[in-house]
């Protein structure tokens, strides 16, 4: 019996699928991504997703007053936190951290840091994220 490779063993826990964004490989084929880079491209598209735009699931995506004017960063990312926690449950000891606000090009600017379920590194990414009110 051979012991399972770390990408075989994340594979099994996080998934395995069609990369999001779509895109070709080099094979030509459709790109196809597993393990721990599923949850960060899941954790992206969360946060692309309007809530109720799922027919199907319409309890995934982050709340429609996210796309509004931003006048108040903390309840951004309180409501960013939130729909994440909800949407993802590959993902646990999730915080957000806003690093800054940008008017010139009317953003925030985040950091998210989170451990895989099974994992104990925490991951983290920065993310730009939406407009302000001007």
């Amino acid at each position: 019996m051979t012991t399972p490779t770390l990408l075989t063993q994340q594979r099994r826990i996080y998934g395995e699928g069609w990369s999001w964004p779509l895109r070709a490989a080099p094979t030509g084929q459709l790109a196809r991504t597993a393990g721990e880079q599923r949850i960060d491209e899941s954790l992206r598209l969360i946060l692309e997703t309007p809530l109720g735009s799922r027919p199907l699931d319409p309890s995934y995506g982050v709340p429609l007053e996210v796309y509004d004017p931003v006048t108040d960063v903390v309840a951004l990312a309180w409501a960013l936190a939130q729909a994440l926690e909800r949407c993802e449950p590959r993902v646990q000891d999730l915080t957000l951290e806003i690093l800054g606000v940008r008017p010139s090009d009317a953003t925030v600017a985040f950091r998210l840091t989170y451990r895989a379920r099974g994992q104990l590194t925490p991951t983290t990414r920065t993310f730009p994220f939406y407009r302000l009110a001007t």
